[in-house]
């Protein structure tokens, strides 16, 4: 499905920011317009990249110019083409660089199709599944190879860089964000920034991470616990585990994002727990961290094959810590196809 199949109210498509020219091209760039019709696919940058941009798909006509220059190509471009009415990314440009866009493009008619972009890029491509499978395999690989790296005096911080380090050894091009590290009662944050907290027995330890392959990214969370673990905690782990194996075996094709978000809940609501989950069961990944669909109570789209999906529920105490484990799955008739194959029983580091 085209975006032109979703919308029928524009004849041309310009994209401006760098996700979604890498999405189209497979090309990486900081800077460049692409123009799309029904017809042609024109890639317009400047001679910085040109040279690198000689391997995009070959359905693209590729021109460079001076960077100076390439705002009046861009005119010339779309008067060529014939585009009267232009869908342009409006749930990725500021204000400013939307006022900057419309008076460049003075006479054309400018349709925000940022929501249909989204909808288009929920079903993944066999190349986009292949890629993101890959960019999982390597984090995978990379979590196997940092458990041996973990001492006691660390802190928060140099296990993050190692993490990275280990993404990168593994294959991955990099991060898919900014690693989230945390140990004890700093756990108890969801999105927590790694500190200088230094690592002691009976901390668990919580890493959420992943990485990018050509252009696609991963996402994994798994808690590990440094010596014995604090019998709380435990008892938390074992209990975030059973809600994510709820959520993992009745998620299907058909169901609602909200049906899904209520497994896990359910769990968490017959343990006594519930408030202590305070955030959405998953979210959609691709070419972007964060996708639609977004699995939340209040969410009634309909999963269907082909959507990549994270699965992460958790718990949060503040003062005590807190347990999340996530995988990374692909939306099946039937099920679920499990990207993460990371071990999920109790990991005690000694």
């Amino acid at each position: 499905m085209t975006l032109f199949d979703i919308n029928g109210n524009i004849d041309t498509l310009l994209v401006v920011s760098q996700k979604n020219r890498r999405y189209f091209t497979g090309f990486d760039s900081t800077f460049g317009y692409l123009v799309l019709t029904k017809e042609r696919r024109i890639f317009l940058t400047d001679y910085r990249y040109f040279e690198m941009a000689q391997d995009i798909k070959s359905d693209f006509e590729l021109t460079a110019v001076g960077r100076y220059d390439l705002e009046d190509l861009l005119k010339k471009t779309l008067k060529d083409v014939g585009a009267v009415n232009i869908g342009f990314e409006d749930t990725e440009l500021t204000v400013s660089e939307y006022s900057a866009l419309k008076e460049m493009l003075d006479g054309f008619n400018l349709v925000p199709v940022g929501k249909d972009l989204a909808e288009m890029k929920k079903y993944k491509t066999a190349y986009e599944l292949e890629c993101i499978a890959t960019a999982q395999k390597i984090t995978d690989a990379a979590f196997s190879d940092v458990l041996a790296h973990i001492k006691e005096g660390m802190t928060e911080k140099e296990l993050s860089v190692i993490l990275q380090c280990c993404l990168l050894e593994n294959g991955g091009e990099k991060n898919s964000f900014d690693p989230i590290v945390s140990f004890g009662e700093n756990t108890s944050k969801p999105h927590a920034h790694p500190t200088d907290r230094a690592l002691s027995f009976g901390d668990n330890i919580l890493m959420d991470f992943g990485c990018v392959y050509k252009g696609y990214c991963s996402d994994m969370t798994r808690t590990v616990f440094f010596g014995n673990p604090n019998e709380k905690i435990a008892d938390i782990y074992s209990i975030v585990l059973k809600a994510q194996t709820a959520a993992l075996g009745g998620m299907k094709s058909g169901m609602k994002a909200c049906e899904v978000d209520a497994l896990a809940r359910s769990v968490f609501s017959q343990n006594g727990v519930e408030d202590k989950f305070t955030h959405a069961l998953g979210h959609g990944v691709g070419i972007d961290i964060h996708e639609i669909p977004s699995m939340h109570p209040k969410n009634d789209t309909v999963l269907k094959e082909n959507m990549v999906v994270t699965v992460e529920p958790g718990l949060y105490f503040p003062g005590l810590g807190g347990v999340r484990i996530e995988d990374l799955t692909v939306i099946k008739q039937d099920g679920v196809n499990n990207l993460t194959t990371s071990d999920k029983n109790i990991i005690i580091i000694r």
